[in-house]
């Protein structure tokens, strides 16, 4: 689990979701970011307006600074062990004990591919959120095969997560080659295509 270019591009874009929100991570991030991209992500954020760049991020282990300087108020994040230092212990295959709803935004940045029950998982997610929170999921689409236990299709996003109590507002395909791309998918429940 890590920031790299695309989650990197994907966070930025959601700054406005971000800032002044308490904010839980599923599993700390690490920062994997390139020297070789080293300009592009100082022009990213500049053009988001937030006083960071290359060099002082690629310094950190984790993404702890960076969201706090994309504006988030608070940062928690939950793993299933204590390995990285996450400071809420829990196995989402697991249902919560309680509500916890309390945190406005949760963020899945490469942990659901990776739990066996993903219902289990979304259902907590959405007790974990405060009323009228956003969850905001970043999963790798790259056909790796042996990378996690899924590959999550558009589909889900847009369709199989109301069953969980979300209402998906936005799912973009995000390309890297030389420049990011964000390319927004079609909402799959107003014409049926896929």
């Amino acid at each position: 689990m890590g920031i790299y270019m695309n989650n990197l591009c994907y966070v930025l874009r959601c700054k406005s979701i971000l800032k002044n929100a308490n904010v839980l991570i599923l599993g700390r991030q690490q920062i994997n970011l390139r020297s070789a991209d080293a300009a592009l992500i100082d022009q990213m954020f500049r053009n988001a307006d937030i006083d960071y760049d290359y060099r002082a991020c690629s310094l950190q282990s984790y993404a702890d600074e960076l969201f706090l300087k994309v504006g988030c108020f608070s940062v928690t994040y939950m793993d299933y062990s204590d390995y990285e230092s996450a400071t809420f212990i829990h196995d989402l295959n697991q249902p919560l004990k309680d509500d916890v709803a309390c945190f406005d935004v949760v963020i899945n940045g490469g942990t659901l591919e990776h739990i066996f029950n993903i219902p289990a998982g979304f259902l907590n997610i959405n007790r974990l959120l405060a009323v009228s929170g956003n969850f905001i999921a970043m999963s790798p689409g790259n056909n790796w095969l042996g990378h996690g236990m899924y590959q999550f299709s558009p589909e889900l996003f847009w369709t199989g997560l109301g069953s969980c109590g979300f209402d998906t507002q936005e799912v973009l395909l995000m390309l890297r080659n030389k420049t990011l791309k964000a390319v927004v998918l079609p909402d799959t429940r107003l014409d049926g295509v896929r």
